[in-house]
């Protein structure tokens, strides 16, 4: 019965494990794709600008 416990007990301990690798991998991916988002954001901005002066240097 005691052997049945602790191997429950270290079972539940590699799935909290596993548990706290995953929402540390997934916060990592967050934070990873927020900045590729502003990256886009960015070259989007710069695109529009540099369309703008293409555009005054045609007139």
């Amino acid at each position: 019965m005691q052997t049945d416990l602790d191997g429950a007990v270290n079972e539940l301990k590699n799935t909290e494990e596993h548990a706290k690798a995953a929402s540390t991998d997934g916060s990592r991916l967050i934070e990873k794709l927020h900045q590729e988002q502003e990256g886009t954001l960015q070259v989007e901005r710069l695109h529009k600008g540099l369309e703008q002066q293409i555009k005054e240097l045609r007139i």
